[in-house]
């Protein structure tokens, strides 16, 4: 009996280490996912081209509006110099044309350097996207972004490069709005107090505006409204903003752009879209302030 009893002691003792072993290593292999499944935070490198994007976007949507003012300042003036009779009335009207004259030439010379100044900050808002780019693209790739996003994206971007550097003013609004559409998956990758969805709609927004302001009323109402209100539907179930007025006065906001696009009016676009993004950056500091 005694010469069984010491091979049972060893293997009771053998199995008692093996399940020590296989519980402290079933418990490594649960802590493993939860450090890996954690997001990296949000890059500088990205936060700074949105910055440049938004502020890009709106350099060039003012662009768009100024050039067509100029136009009918000319116009305006144009008609002033048909006024006046007879001899006394040629003479005025002679002077009244060199004077107009100069001061026209004078405010061309002052909206030509207007306009160099802004398609230079333009220039160096793309400059600096595309450095911002070089420092975050391989981190993005990193942390999961698709082949197929990150070759789009470096599309839209040259694009916009091109477009700029031609100084066309609508083509390079919607390159710059192309760029942008990428920007939200991006978002996705990292640990972010803004979500992917809440740029998802601001890129809806200021599409939607610009397709307005160019008469694209079926791309506006098929395509993109659906979009706008598929992606407040996601956003307004945030826990920051969910129950705060905000929510129903973006609520509001969102049904008002799409009166306005059903309407076909620029006009009411403009204004309703320009509320609405006022409506995000108080979502956005909501989002920022929450826990």
């Amino acid at each position: 009996m005694d010469k069984f009893k010491y091979p049972v002691v060893i293997l009771i003792i053998i199995i008692l280490m093996g399940l020590v072993v296989g519980c402290s290593g079933s418990k490594e292999a649960e802590k493993k996912p939860s450090s890996s499944s954690k997001k990296a935070d949000l890059p500088s490198g990205l936060k700074s081209i949105r910055t440049e994007l938004e502020k890009l976007i709106l350099q060039l949507e003012q662009t768009a509006q100024i050039l067509p003012e100029s136009s009918t300042q000319q116009s305006d003036a144009g008609k002033q110099q048909s006024g006046g009779g007879g001899e006394q009335g040629k003479s005025e009207q002679g002077s009244q044309a060199d004077t107009q004259s100069q001061s026209g030439s004078a405010a061309k010379q002052s909206t030509s350097s207007e306009t160099q100044d802004t398609w230079s900050k333009i220039a160096d808002s793309v400059k600096t996207i595309h450095q911002s780019w070089n420092e975050v693209e391989a981190v993005a790739v990193q942390e999961g972004l698709s082949t197929d996003t990150r070759d789009k994206f470096e599309k839209a971007l040259e694009e916009l490069t091109i477009k700029t550097d031609e100084k066309r003013t609508e083509e390079s609004l919607f390159a710059a709005l192309e760029v942008y559409r990428y920007y939200p998956d991006m978002v996705d990758l990292f640990d972010s107090k803004i979500p992917a969805e809440f740029f998802r709609l601001k890129y809806e927004i200021m599409l939607i505006r610009d397709e307005a302001g160019g008469e694209k009323w079926e791309e506006a109402s098929v395509e993109e409204l659906p979009k706008l209100k598929a992606q407040w539907d996601i956003l307004k179930k945030n826990e920051a903003i969910k129950d705060e007025d905000i929510s129903k006065k973006t609520e509001n906001a969102v049904t008002d752009v799409e009166n306005a696009v059903e309407k076909q009016e620029a006009c009411l676009v403009q204004i309703k879209s320009e509320i609405l993004m006022k409506n995000m950056d108080e979502i956005e500091q909501k989002l920022n302030n929450s826990m």
